[in-house]
């Protein structure tokens, strides 16, 4: 009826507590087995009956609503010793369906005082069963419906679990969802989810291999920049755990994905001609490929042998500015690949890079507490700022009389970019902050980091004007279209938020 809640704790609570929804407070709880148990399921008729299980047990549980107590009964599994990731409960309540870490499926009889197990499956599935559902299907007759961690989705007769279909996803399967209105009614149509972070849609469960069909994906780990393709404000890109993906911001959707496996890449620059993605690599490389077809143009092989950490590139497209995991900061001309210097002044990992708009200097940050302005014609170091803070992020006003920086410290600093002296502090998050983006006129800038928050300042007031809540994990780069009406931020959880950006001219 939806009126109660259950929820397991983890390994170190492992207790199954019972919630009243409408009045949003605890009714009972109890230990839900001497093990740890990772799955918990309502009886569809009832809602004082419900199921647990998780390793070596099943537990059918009954909840006195009245007197606020749990009763359990241990399921007789004879010799049987299995981890269960996933339970499923027939229509009427009679057969509980589990999936275990072995990949065998099993049927257990809830009917009798003591729940015996039935029956199991004559087919192991690779890496073990994820996730479970059973449903009537079309004809009648009941299915039961597994996702495996191999990324297989079989539909099986549930009186006998023999094979009905199959089909391929990519990823562990991590979710089933019928479309119905009501338990008993047929289904035709099912949306599955994996942990590479894809949505597939089953439009005939009848006919699973054909009707599979990829609806919606994104980054499955942390993502670590943005970067918006100049002048077309609809055309974004991202960057992760191997893969760089490009998207439509208006229709939310993938356009391409580049995939380049076991390397993390973390940074991307975007030249204005538009006819390439520069990449920063974790194994040390430069890629760059084509947006559009998402080949591969060249590679600068060992262009810093620890990882590269930040890219940019230079306004006329003709050099390619790189910052390595060692502290190093080396120039490229991007016809030849040649590196034209190498500078190794800071001690620490380089966190961002920011070119001026002539193409003379840049200013890079770094983990070791540093700004360092370099001259792009003599490649020399013409200042250096310090704090005691670990630079996430720094970026020049439009008006380039100022630098903007953010760090470990919790602090926004303007800088004087001549002098590189600090001209204001602001107290800009109680957390680590690690990315900054200004508007086109300079009058506000956003900020985000471990908060979880984006924050809207105005820059001239050094006022918060605006917050955004909506990560659930630090927000590691922002960026604001090139039209100034759209806001992306992209975090550690790997979600890609597109915010409204309020002052749009």
């Amino acid at each position: 009826s939806g009126t109660y809640l259950a929820s397991l704790g983890g390994a170190d609570d492992n207790y199954l507590a019972i919630w009243n929804t409408t009045t949003g407070k605890q009714v009972t709880f109890a230990t839900a087995s001497t093990e740890s148990a990772l799955t918990v399921e309502f009886f569809h008729g009832r809602d004082d009956m419900l199921v647990t299980a998780g390793f070596h047990h099943l537990r059918r549980w009954s909840i006195d609503l009245d007197a606020e107590k749990l009763d359990a009964v241990n399921a007789n599994l004879g010799s049987l010793r299995r981890v269960f990731k996933c339970v499923a409960i027939s229509d009427d309540d009679k057969y509980a369906f589990c999936g275990s870490t072995t990949g065998d499926l099993l049927r257990i009889d809830l009917q009798p005082r003591t729940p015996n197990f039935q029956q199991a499956g004559n087919e192991l599935f690779r890496k073990g069963i994820r996730s479970v559902c059973v449903c009537r299907g079309a004809n009648g007759r009941s299915v039961c419906v597994i996702g495996c961690g191999n990324g297989s989705v079989v539909a099986l007769d549930a009186s006998s679990l023999k094979k009905i279909a199959s089909a391929e996803t990519r990823g562990e399967v991590s979710s089933l969802a019928p479309v119905r209105a009501s338990v008993k009614d047929a289904v035709r149509k099912m949306y599955v989810g994996t942990n590479e972070s894809n949505i597939y849609f089953v439009s005939d469960l009848g006919q699973l291999e054909t009707s599979t069909k990829l609806i919606a994906s994104c980054h499955y780990e942390g993502i670590n920049d943005v970067a918006f393709l100049d002048d077309c404000e609809s055309i974004f890109v991202t960057c992760s755990a191997n893969d760089i993906r490009v998207w439509n911001a208006k229709k939310q959707q993938e356009l391409l994905r580049v995939q380049v496996p076991n390397v993390v890449c973390n940074a991307i620059a975007l030249p204005r001609s538009g006819d390439l993605i520069i990449s920063a690599w974790s194994d040390g490389r430069v890629r760059a490929f084509k947006p559009v077809s998402g080949a591969l143009e060249f590679v600068i092989n060992d262009a810093h042998p620890e990882g590269v950490t930040a890219v940019a590139v230079t306004n006329d497209c003709s050099r390619i500015v790189t910052g390595g995991a060692g502290g190093a900061v080396r120039f490229w001309d991007l016809a030849t690949r040649k590196m034209q210097a190498s500078l190794k002044e800071h001690k620490g990992a380089v966190s961002s890079i920011a070119v001026r708009a002539d193409d003379k200097e840049c200013v890079s940050s770094s983990d070791d507490g540093s700004c360092i302005q370099w001259d792009l014609v003599t490649h020399r170091r013409t200042q250096a700022m310090f704090a005691s803070t670990m630079f996430k992020a720094c970026l020049y006003h439009p008006d380039e009389s100022q630098l903007l920086t953010c760090g470990s410290d919790r602090k926004l600093t303007y800088w004087c970019a001549y002098e590189g002296n600090p001209i204001r502090i602001l107290e800009g998050s109680q957390h680590q902050i690690n990315a900054l983006a200004v508007d086109r006129e300079g009058n506000y800038f956003a900020c985000g980091g471990l908060a979880c928050q984006l924050k809207l300042f105005s820059y001239d007031e050094g006022e918060l004007s605006a917050v955004g809540d909506g990560h659930s994990g630090a927000i590691n780069a922002i960026k604001i279209s090139p039209d100034q009406k759209r806001l992306v931020s992209v975090g550690s959880e790997g979600a890609i938020f597109i915010w409204q950006y309020p002052y749009a001219a």
